[in-house]
């Protein structure tokens, strides 16, 4: 029997950040950190035997004790949607922090911006994205808020843009995704309005302000 850590297991002494929506997704998920957070203790559980009339496994390995913080993540509706549906909610999430949807447009922010792609790259698997590439996304980000001077804090919407952007070098047989990757994958949302905000960027790769 191979015993693998869950995501409790893996943030126990520090944050487990949990995304609202998948938790409506899968109601089983959210029993089992809800029976966490009861007990204090987290429980490797074979989940085809809640399923099962009869244990199937007589091994269980001990529980351990947790000491994690869960940051609940979603939108306000469906926050409330959870709260007003599950008694236990407010007794494990007692406070509440909204989150803008859009940021300042400075130097710093268009660097946070910038390794926020890299990371996202690496980890899915998608091709690195050259400098140009990293001023479209940020062109593309500006368009949701239809600021310039502002840009968007809805990294889900830019994810998909970056998913999105891999099909274009994919299909010039490209290692790197350039300007051109970017502005094909932003078109299916309508064109960039913020060029400024790629010029910025060059200048500050350049060095300036």
């Amino acid at each position: 029997m191979m015993i693998k850590p869950g995501a409790i297991h893996q943030a126990n002494g520090g944050y487990l950040v949990v995304e609202a929506r998948d938790i409506v997704l899968s109601p089983l998920s959210w029993d089992t950190l809800k029976r966490s957070l009861r007990s204090g203790v987290a429980r490797i559980e074979n989940t085809g035997e809640q399923y099962s009339p009869l244990p199937s496994s007589t091994l269980r390995p001990e529980p351990i004790p947790i000491n994690a913080k869960i940051i609940l993540v979603g939108s306000a509706e469906l926050l409330h949607a959870l709260q007003v549906g599950d008694d236990e909610f407010q007794r494990f999430f007692k406070v509440a922090a909204d989150f803008d949807s859009l940021m300042d447009l400075t130097v710093e922010n268009l660097s946070k911006y910038a390794v926020f792609v890299a990371p996202r790259c690496r980890d899915t698997w998608l091709r690195s994205f050259h400098d140009m590439a990293v001023a479209r996304v940020i062109d593309y980000s500006s368009r949701p808020v239809e600021d310039q001077e502002n840009l968007t804090t809805r990294f889900r919407e830019i994810s998909d843009t970056i998913t999105q952007a891999d099909y274009w070098p994919k299909k010039g047989r490209q290692r790197h995704h350039d300007g051109r990757a970017c502005r094909e994958a932003s078109r299916g949302n309508g064109e960039s309005r913020a060029p400024a905000c790629t010029e910025r960027w060059s200048r500050k790769r350049r060095g300036q302000r």
